[in-house]
């Protein structure tokens, strides 16, 4: 099995296998640091939208056969959530400037005085499982192999819903 990096996300892959897995955060996809940092204008420009992610496997001669939105823990609990914040090893907090990374850390700080800082912190991510064209993957519940035609825009990765799957 090959795992490869996939713009901010993962391609895992068996070389014989006809599939190929990606997870990765997507524009729509909610995350706790969206919340108190700004950073709409780095989501808006470096995320791409699921569609997008689809598009690109789309042309490399892959169907998009599952999709779902996923939770995924990323610290056991709000205090140990700030602390690394702080360390701005998330690339996006990385390019803040030390204002907004400053006011980001006192709105997260101030937000964990609120909730109940024991519980764990989890972000969404794209799950998408891809089969290469003309596999038995690949083939739709209709029984008709999708081709590089496929439009997602009119499946759930167009969707705004965060919850639709495919």
């Amino acid at each position: 099995m090959r795992v490869a990096p996939l713009g901010g996300g993962r391609l895992i892959s068996q070389p014989s296998a006809p599939e190929r897995i990606a997870s990765r955060r997507s524009r729509e996809n909610d995350f706790p640091h969206r919340h108190f940092f700004a950073l709409q204008p780095l989501i808006d420009t470096e995320l791409p939208a699921r569609v997008e992610i689809a598009a690109t496997f789309e042309r490399a001669g892959y169907a998009c056969v599952t999709h779902q939105v996923v939770r995924q823990t990323i610290a056991l609990d709000w205090p140990s959530f700030a602390e690394k914040s702080a360390l701005r090893g998330d690339s996006f907090l990385a390019r803040l400037s030390a204002n907004e990374f400053r006011a980001g850390m006192d709105a997260l700080q101030a937000h964990g005085d609120s909730i109940d800082a024991s519980a764990p912190v989890s972000e969404e991510i794209d799950w998408l499982v891809f089969a290469r064209y003309g596999s038995r993957a690949a083939v739709n519940k209709t029984g008709n192999r999708p081709g590089p035609s496929t439009n997602f825009r009119n499946s759930a990765l167009g969707s705004a819903d965060p919850s639709a799957s495919v």
